[in-house]
């Protein structure tokens, strides 16, 4: 993984750079090296509830001219069910398909208020 992400279109860097934050042993720049097999966590399903905070993003951000209906484009756009079926059918268990909390950024992020949240972030006026 970490060579294909090295290359130009992807993240122009060293490889070796790559599998040290991949790997979580890596030197963090004071001389130090650092081992946190933590460094990079995702999770790679394609979870509604981050559907819905992207879209957030973007209407804070004005991007998105309008409110929209969150859940429903979520539901349209991840295709979690999809890859839920694809994964089952591959032998492994996938995560329950649903909308819920997420922790993002260090802020916790409900997707089930949407509105709320984005109260929370924008600037009054």
């Amino acid at each position: 993984m970490a060579k294909v992400l090295s290359e130009p279109q992807y993240l122009n860097a060293p490889e070796v750079v790559i599998e040290q934050v991949l790997g979580g042993t890596y030197a963090d720049g004071l001389g130090s090296i650092k081992k946190d097999p933590r460094r990079v966590d995702y999770q790679p399903f394609p979870q509604y509830s981050a559907a819905v905070w992207l879209m957030t993003q973007l209407r804070r951000w004005n991007m998105l001219k309008e409110d929209v209906d969150y859940k429903v484009l979520a539901e349209k756009v991840m295709l979690a069910t999809d890859a839920a079926r694809i994964m089952r059918e591959q032998g492994a268990s996938a995560p329950v398909v649903g909308f819920g909390s997420e922790r993002i950024l260090g802020k916790d992020f409900d997707s089930n208020k949407p509105q709320e949240y984005l109260a929370s972030v924008r600037k009054p006026g």
